[in-house]
Protein backbone atom coordinates (compact mmCIF):
# COMPACT_ATOMS: atom_id res chain seq x y z
CA UNK A 1 0.00 0.00 0.00
CA UNK A 2 1.12 3.14 -0.23
CA UNK A 3 3.15 5.08 2.55
CA UNK A 4 2.42 8.66 2.43
CA UNK A 5 4.03 9.55 5.41
CA UNK A 6 7.99 8.40 4.19
CA UNK A 7 6.99 10.82 0.86
CA UNK A 8 10.41 12.99 0.90
CA UNK A 9 10.13 16.26 1.82
CA UNK A 10 12.19 19.21 -0.16
CA UNK A 11 12.94 22.55 -0.45
CA UNK A 12 12.10 24.03 -3.79
CA UNK A 13 14.18 26.08 -5.94
CA UNK A 14 12.85 27.57 -9.53
CA UNK A 15 14.49 25.93 -12.62
CA UNK A 16 15.97 22.56 -10.84
CA UNK A 17 14.90 18.93 -10.90
CA UNK A 18 15.38 17.05 -7.91
CA UNK A 19 15.91 12.98 -9.15
CA UNK A 20 14.94 10.84 -6.12
CA UNK A 21 13.36 7.77 -5.13
CA UNK A 22 9.54 7.37 -3.88
CA UNK A 23 7.19 4.89 -2.62
CA UNK A 24 3.90 5.43 -4.41
CA UNK A 25 1.14 3.06 -4.32
CA UNK A 26 3.26 0.24 -3.21
CA UNK A 27 6.11 0.31 -5.65
CA UNK A 28 9.43 2.43 -5.92
CA UNK A 29 9.14 5.14 -8.40
CA UNK A 30 12.22 6.78 -10.07
CA UNK A 31 11.38 10.59 -9.41
CA UNK A 32 11.72 14.13 -10.69
CA UNK A 33 9.55 16.60 -8.90
CA UNK A 34 8.50 19.79 -10.58
CA UNK A 35 6.60 22.88 -9.17
CA UNK A 36 5.21 25.63 -11.57
CA UNK A 37 3.55 28.68 -10.69
CA UNK A 38 1.27 29.42 -7.16
CA UNK A 39 3.27 26.09 -5.95
CA UNK A 40 1.60 23.79 -8.16
CA UNK A 41 3.89 20.27 -7.66
CA UNK A 42 3.70 16.94 -10.16
CA UNK A 43 5.73 14.46 -9.83
CA UNK A 44 7.34 12.93 -12.72
CA UNK A 45 7.13 9.06 -12.19
CA UNK A 46 9.60 6.48 -14.19
CA UNK A 47 8.99 2.69 -13.37
CA UNK A 48 10.42 -0.48 -15.35
CA UNK A 49 7.45 -2.22 -14.96
CA UNK A 50 4.73 0.52 -15.01
CA UNK A 51 6.13 3.34 -17.45
CA UNK A 52 5.88 6.82 -17.08
CA UNK A 53 3.54 8.37 -15.07
CA UNK A 54 2.83 12.10 -14.42
CA UNK A 55 0.51 12.91 -11.30
CA UNK A 56 -0.07 16.12 -9.49
CA UNK A 57 1.19 16.29 -5.41
CA UNK A 58 -2.66 17.09 -4.92
CA UNK A 59 -4.32 14.16 -6.54
CA UNK A 60 -1.60 12.25 -4.98
CA UNK A 61 -2.69 13.23 -1.92
CA UNK A 62 -6.48 12.64 -3.11
CA UNK A 63 -6.40 8.75 -3.79
CA UNK A 64 -7.61 6.41 -1.22
CA UNK A 65 -5.79 3.87 0.69
CA UNK A 66 -7.55 1.32 -1.27
CA UNK A 67 -7.85 2.78 -4.64
CA UNK A 68 -4.06 2.39 -4.97
CA UNK A 69 -4.02 -1.17 -6.72
CA UNK A 70 -6.51 0.52 -9.60
CA UNK A 71 -4.14 3.22 -10.00
CA UNK A 72 -0.95 0.43 -10.97
CA UNK A 73 -3.58 -1.84 -13.17
CA UNK A 74 -4.73 1.73 -15.65
CA UNK A 75 -0.95 2.98 -15.52
CA UNK A 76 0.36 -0.58 -16.77
CA UNK A 77 -2.65 -0.87 -19.40
CA UNK A 78 -2.04 2.02 -20.86
CA UNK A 79 1.71 1.66 -20.94
CA UNK A 80 1.39 -1.13 -22.91
CA UNK A 81 -1.05 1.38 -25.26
CA UNK A 82 2.12 3.57 -25.75
CA UNK A 83 0.30 6.53 -23.86
CA UNK A 84 1.35 7.75 -20.35
CA UNK A 85 -1.35 9.62 -17.80
CA UNK A 86 -0.96 12.78 -16.40
CA UNK A 87 -3.55 13.44 -13.75
CA UNK A 88 -4.73 16.37 -11.65
CA UNK A 89 -7.62 17.55 -9.18
CA UNK A 90 -10.41 18.89 -11.95
CA UNK A 91 -9.34 22.52 -11.16
CA UNK A 92 -5.65 21.44 -11.88
CA UNK A 93 -5.94 20.91 -15.28
CA UNK A 94 -5.08 23.75 -17.27
CA UNK A 95 -1.79 23.64 -15.52
CA UNK A 96 -0.34 20.88 -16.75
CA UNK A 97 -0.26 21.20 -20.22
CA UNK A 98 2.62 18.65 -22.41
CA UNK A 99 3.74 18.90 -25.62
CA UNK A 100 3.90 15.28 -26.49
CA UNK A 101 0.36 13.95 -27.41
CA UNK A 102 1.76 10.24 -25.98
CA UNK A 103 -0.06 12.34 -22.72
CA UNK A 104 -3.45 11.26 -21.50
CA UNK A 105 -4.32 14.54 -18.95
CA UNK A 106 -7.39 13.16 -16.63
CA UNK A 107 -8.63 14.87 -13.59
CA UNK A 108 -8.31 12.19 -10.97
CA UNK A 109 -11.66 11.30 -10.49
CA UNK A 110 -11.73 10.41 -14.60
CA UNK A 111 -8.91 8.35 -13.93
CA UNK A 112 -10.04 6.00 -11.49
CA UNK A 113 -13.66 6.00 -13.33
CA UNK A 114 -11.75 4.00 -16.45
CA UNK A 115 -11.28 0.76 -13.93
CA UNK A 116 -13.18 -2.26 -14.94
CA UNK A 117 -16.65 -1.56 -13.28
CA UNK A 118 -17.26 -5.61 -12.85
CA UNK A 119 -15.80 -9.33 -13.22
CA UNK A 120 -16.24 -9.94 -16.80
CA UNK A 121 -14.68 -6.37 -17.64
CA UNK A 122 -11.59 -7.62 -15.13
CA UNK A 123 -11.20 -10.82 -17.05
CA UNK A 124 -11.75 -9.48 -20.63
CA UNK A 125 -9.19 -6.66 -20.31
CA UNK A 126 -6.88 -8.74 -18.22
CA UNK A 127 -7.05 -10.95 -21.34
CA UNK A 128 -6.19 -8.30 -23.91
CA UNK A 129 -3.13 -7.42 -21.72
CA UNK A 130 -1.98 -10.86 -21.78
CA UNK A 131 -2.24 -10.43 -25.72
CA UNK A 132 -0.14 -7.59 -25.90
CA UNK A 133 2.17 -8.85 -23.71
CA UNK A 134 2.21 -12.42 -25.47
CA UNK A 135 0.34 -11.97 -28.96
CA UNK A 136 1.55 -15.92 -30.28
CA UNK A 137 -0.72 -18.34 -30.37
CA UNK A 138 1.07 -21.04 -27.37
CA UNK A 139 3.14 -18.61 -25.70
CA UNK A 140 3.90 -19.61 -22.13
CA UNK A 141 3.12 -17.42 -19.95
CA UNK A 142 5.72 -16.69 -16.89
CA UNK A 143 4.63 -14.64 -14.45
CA UNK A 144 0.97 -13.50 -12.74
CA UNK A 145 0.67 -10.14 -11.57
CA UNK A 146 -2.43 -8.23 -9.35
CA UNK A 147 -2.04 -5.12 -11.88
CA UNK A 148 -2.33 -6.96 -14.94
CA UNK A 149 -6.03 -8.96 -13.73
CA UNK A 150 -7.03 -5.82 -11.68
CA UNK A 151 -7.01 -7.27 -8.75
CA UNK A 152 -6.64 -5.36 -5.49
CA UNK A 153 -5.10 -8.71 -3.62
CA UNK A 154 -3.44 -12.36 -4.33
CA UNK A 155 -6.81 -13.88 -3.03
CA UNK A 156 -8.59 -11.96 -5.49
CA UNK A 157 -6.46 -12.81 -8.19
CA UNK A 158 -6.79 -16.30 -7.52
CA UNK A 159 -11.00 -15.84 -7.64
CA UNK A 160 -10.28 -14.16 -11.44
CA UNK A 161 -8.41 -16.62 -12.77
CA UNK A 162 -9.65 -19.51 -11.58
CA UNK A 163 -12.54 -18.06 -12.78
CA UNK A 164 -10.56 -17.47 -16.02
CA UNK A 165 -10.10 -21.36 -15.79
CA UNK A 166 -13.57 -22.21 -15.19
CA UNK A 167 -14.72 -20.29 -18.49
CA UNK A 168 -11.51 -22.49 -20.36
CA UNK A 169 -10.24 -19.17 -21.24
CA UNK A 170 -7.13 -19.81 -19.73
CA UNK A 171 -5.11 -23.49 -18.47
CA UNK A 172 -3.30 -22.96 -15.32
CA UNK A 173 -2.62 -25.43 -11.59
CA UNK A 174 -3.85 -23.18 -9.06
CA UNK A 175 -3.75 -24.79 -4.82
CA UNK A 176 -4.80 -22.38 -2.25
CA UNK A 177 -3.84 -22.18 1.18
CA UNK A 178 -5.85 -22.86 4.14
CA UNK A 179 -6.61 -19.22 4.37
CA UNK A 180 -7.45 -18.89 1.06
CA UNK A 181 -4.33 -17.97 -0.99
CA UNK A 182 -3.00 -19.30 -4.30
CA UNK A 183 -0.66 -21.18 -5.48
CA UNK A 184 -0.27 -21.36 -9.31
CA UNK A 185 1.52 -23.73 -11.14
CA UNK A 186 3.49 -21.73 -14.29
CA UNK A 187 3.91 -21.39 -16.96
CA UNK A 188 0.28 -21.11 -18.37
CA UNK A 189 -1.23 -20.51 -21.23
CA UNK A 190 -4.52 -19.05 -22.91
CA UNK A 191 -6.44 -22.02 -24.57
CA UNK A 192 -8.05 -21.96 -27.69
CA UNK A 193 -11.69 -20.34 -26.17
CA UNK A 194 -9.40 -17.49 -24.90
CA UNK A 195 -7.82 -17.03 -28.31
CA UNK A 196 -11.39 -16.67 -29.46
CA UNK A 197 -12.16 -14.69 -26.86
CA UNK A 198 -9.58 -11.90 -27.36
CA UNK A 199 -10.47 -12.15 -31.02
CA UNK A 200 -14.10 -11.26 -30.53
CA UNK A 201 -13.21 -8.65 -28.12
CA UNK A 202 -10.87 -7.36 -30.68
CA UNK A 203 -13.67 -7.53 -33.57
CA UNK A 204 -16.18 -5.38 -31.47
CA UNK A 205 -13.10 -2.88 -30.75
CA UNK A 206 -13.26 -2.67 -34.53
CA UNK A 207 -16.64 -1.88 -34.28
CA UNK A 208 -16.62 0.91 -31.86
CA UNK A 209 -13.27 2.40 -33.06
CA UNK A 210 -13.14 6.01 -33.63
CA UNK A 211 -10.47 7.17 -36.50
CA UNK A 212 -9.08 10.45 -35.53
CA UNK A 213 -7.62 12.28 -38.47
CA UNK A 214 -6.01 15.91 -37.76
CA UNK A 215 -3.19 18.18 -38.29
CA UNK A 216 -1.25 16.37 -35.49
CA UNK A 217 2.26 19.19 -35.33
CA UNK A 218 1.23 21.62 -32.57
CA UNK A 219 -2.18 20.25 -31.98
CA UNK A 220 -1.48 18.00 -28.68
CA UNK A 221 -4.68 19.92 -26.95
CA UNK A 222 -6.92 19.52 -29.72
CA UNK A 223 -5.85 16.28 -29.72
CA UNK A 224 -5.95 14.93 -25.85
CA UNK A 225 -9.99 16.98 -26.15
CA UNK A 226 -10.97 14.69 -29.27
CA UNK A 227 -9.37 11.29 -27.43
CA UNK A 228 -11.14 12.13 -24.48
CA UNK A 229 -14.45 13.04 -25.71
CA UNK A 230 -14.34 9.33 -27.47
CA UNK A 231 -13.84 7.79 -24.75
CA UNK A 232 -15.82 8.98 -22.81
CA UNK A 233 -18.74 8.16 -25.41
CA UNK A 234 -17.21 4.80 -24.43
CA UNK A 235 -15.61 4.30 -28.04
CA UNK A 236 -12.29 3.83 -28.64
CA UNK A 237 -9.97 6.53 -30.46
CA UNK A 238 -7.08 5.44 -33.11
CA UNK A 239 -4.38 7.64 -34.08
CA UNK A 240 -2.35 6.17 -36.62
CA UNK A 241 1.14 7.56 -35.71
CA UNK A 242 0.55 5.64 -31.93
CA UNK A 243 -0.23 1.90 -33.65
CA UNK A 244 2.56 -0.56 -33.98
CA UNK A 245 2.85 -1.54 -37.58
CA UNK A 246 5.10 -2.68 -40.46
CA UNK A 247 3.14 -1.54 -43.68
CA UNK A 248 3.20 1.69 -45.63
CA UNK A 249 1.36 4.30 -43.71
CA UNK A 250 -1.05 4.82 -46.76
CA UNK A 251 -2.03 1.20 -46.30
CA UNK A 252 -2.23 1.27 -42.83
CA UNK A 253 -4.20 4.52 -42.58
CA UNK A 254 -6.95 3.00 -45.14
CA UNK A 255 -7.12 -0.38 -43.77
CA UNK A 256 -7.56 1.27 -40.24
CA UNK A 257 -10.38 3.77 -41.61
CA UNK A 258 -12.24 0.53 -43.05
CA UNK A 259 -12.06 -1.06 -39.67
CA UNK A 260 -13.95 1.93 -37.90
CA UNK A 261 -17.03 2.87 -37.06
CA UNK A 262 -16.52 6.73 -37.38
CA UNK A 263 -14.16 9.28 -38.29
CA UNK A 264 -13.27 12.45 -36.81
CA UNK A 265 -11.56 14.91 -39.35
CA UNK A 266 -10.60 18.15 -37.71
CA UNK A 267 -9.38 19.96 -40.42
CA UNK A 268 -7.93 23.12 -38.89
CA UNK A 269 -4.40 24.07 -40.65
CA UNK A 270 -5.97 22.75 -43.70
CA UNK A 271 -4.12 19.80 -43.53
CA UNK A 272 -4.65 17.68 -47.19
CA UNK A 273 -3.81 14.55 -45.91
CA UNK A 274 -7.41 14.79 -43.36
CA UNK A 275 -9.47 16.03 -46.83
CA UNK A 276 -8.09 12.68 -48.29
CA UNK A 277 -8.98 10.40 -44.67
CA UNK A 278 -12.00 11.62 -44.68
CA UNK A 279 -12.74 11.27 -48.23
CA UNK A 280 -11.64 7.94 -48.26
CA UNK A 281 -14.31 6.96 -45.38
CA UNK A 282 -17.32 8.58 -47.08
CA UNK A 283 -16.13 6.28 -49.81
CA UNK A 284 -17.17 3.38 -47.39
CA UNK A 285 -20.14 4.87 -46.43
CA UNK A 286 -18.98 5.63 -42.88
CA UNK A 287 -19.86 8.67 -41.28
CA UNK A 288 -17.14 11.46 -40.18
CA UNK A 289 -17.47 14.24 -38.10
CA UNK A 290 -15.66 17.76 -39.20
CA UNK A 291 -14.43 20.04 -36.81
CA UNK A 292 -12.64 22.83 -37.48
CA UNK A 293 -11.09 25.79 -35.38
CA UNK A 294 -13.93 28.50 -35.19
CA UNK A 295 -11.09 31.48 -37.11
CA UNK A 296 -10.55 29.27 -39.84
CA UNK A 297 -14.24 29.18 -41.18
CA UNK A 298 -13.43 30.86 -44.27
CA UNK A 299 -10.05 28.37 -45.16
CA UNK A 300 -12.65 25.31 -45.33
CA UNK A 301 -11.96 23.79 -48.59
CA UNK A 302 -15.08 25.03 -50.61
CA UNK A 303 -16.10 21.15 -51.70
CA UNK A 304 -16.33 20.14 -47.79
CA UNK A 305 -18.38 23.19 -46.80
CA UNK A 306 -21.91 21.84 -47.10
CA UNK A 307 -21.20 19.52 -44.14
CA UNK A 308 -22.30 20.07 -40.74
CA UNK A 309 -19.43 21.27 -39.45
CA UNK A 310 -18.52 21.57 -35.51
CA UNK A 311 -16.89 25.24 -35.77
CA UNK A 312 -15.22 25.48 -32.25
CA UNK A 313 -13.92 27.78 -30.00
CA UNK A 314 -11.37 26.30 -27.37
CA UNK A 315 -11.18 22.91 -25.86
CA UNK A 316 -14.40 22.89 -23.59
CA UNK A 317 -16.48 23.98 -26.27
CA UNK A 318 -15.15 21.18 -28.91
CA UNK A 319 -15.62 18.45 -25.89
CA UNK A 320 -18.50 19.05 -25.25
CA UNK A 321 -20.09 19.14 -28.50
CA UNK A 322 -17.92 16.72 -29.96
CA UNK A 323 -18.99 14.54 -27.94
CA UNK A 324 -22.78 15.02 -28.14
CA UNK A 325 -22.63 14.14 -31.57
CA UNK A 326 -20.53 10.94 -31.73
CA UNK A 327 -23.10 9.67 -29.31
CA UNK A 328 -25.62 10.45 -31.69
CA UNK A 329 -24.04 9.49 -34.73
CA UNK A 330 -22.65 6.04 -33.16
CA UNK A 331 -26.33 5.35 -31.47
CA UNK A 332 -27.86 5.64 -34.75
CA UNK A 333 -25.79 3.46 -36.29
CA UNK A 334 -25.89 0.41 -34.00
CA UNK A 335 -29.07 0.85 -33.48
CA UNK A 336 -29.46 0.49 -37.50
CA UNK A 337 -27.11 -2.28 -37.35
CA UNK A 338 -29.49 -4.29 -34.99
CA UNK A 339 -32.56 -3.85 -36.91
CA UNK A 340 -30.43 -5.59 -39.61
CA UNK A 341 -29.38 -8.34 -37.89
CA UNK A 342 -33.44 -8.90 -36.87
CA UNK A 343 -34.31 -9.02 -39.93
Amino acid sequence: MTDFTNTPQFSYNDDILYPNTINLFGVEWKQKIERREDFFVFYCLMNSEFGEFIISEKAVNSINQNDCYKVLSLVFEQKLNNNIYSVTMKDEKDKLQFSNAKYISVSIDDFLNRFPNNLIEKQQRALLLLYKMYPEYGQHIETIDCHVFFAKTIIELGFIIESMVNKNWVKIGIKKSANGEPFFSLPFTITDDGWIEIEKAILNTNKKQVFIAMKFKDMDNIYNTIYKAVEDAKYFPLRIDKKEHVNQISNEIQYEISQSGLVISDVTGQNQGVYFEAGYAIGLNIPVIWTCNEKETGEIHFDTRQYNTILWKDENDLYERLKKRIMAIMGLRENQNQGQSHV
